[in-house]
């Protein structure tokens, strides 16, 4: 059996994966709908796909479904103000590399430097 730890820091990745693939999909201009469009398009082919490995019948009461919308109702919510997070976190990253590593910017050299790195990477520009 899985450990809840190993399920939370799996999550902790592919939240972290998404970041990224969303900063790259945003360095252009493009649109946000068509992106949460295809998290919900994946999302629902996999449901769908699970469904009939799983051979359980569809049950739509009326109780399931008004929790299922309210829920998607919010989540739409939160990935919407999540993506405008992820658009500024350029200055928010730098900030929090600073933090940890109060001796930035300051002629003490480091043998990496994790603004340097996420550069090189095409993940944030300063």
């Amino acid at each position: 059996m899985i450990s809840p730890i190993h399920y939370a820091l799996l999550s902790l990745v592919c939240a972290g994966v998404n970041d990224v693939v969303f900063k790259r999909y945003s360095s252009q201009d493009r649109s946000r709908g068509m992106y949460v469009f295809g998290i919900g398009l994946v999302w629902t082919v996999l449901q769908l796909t699970l469904l009939g490995i799983s051979g359980d019948p569809l049950n739509l009461t009326p109780v399931s479904l008004t929790y299922g919308l309210v829920a998607g109702l919010l989540l739409t919510i939160s990935n919407f103000n999540h993506i405008a997070i992820v658009d500024s976190i350029q200055l928010k990253l730098i900030k929090s590399c600073q933090h940890l590593w109060p001796h930035m910017g300051q002629n003490q050299p480091l043998a990496v430097q994790p603004t340097s790195l996420l550069q090189q990477r095409k993940i944030i520009e300063v």
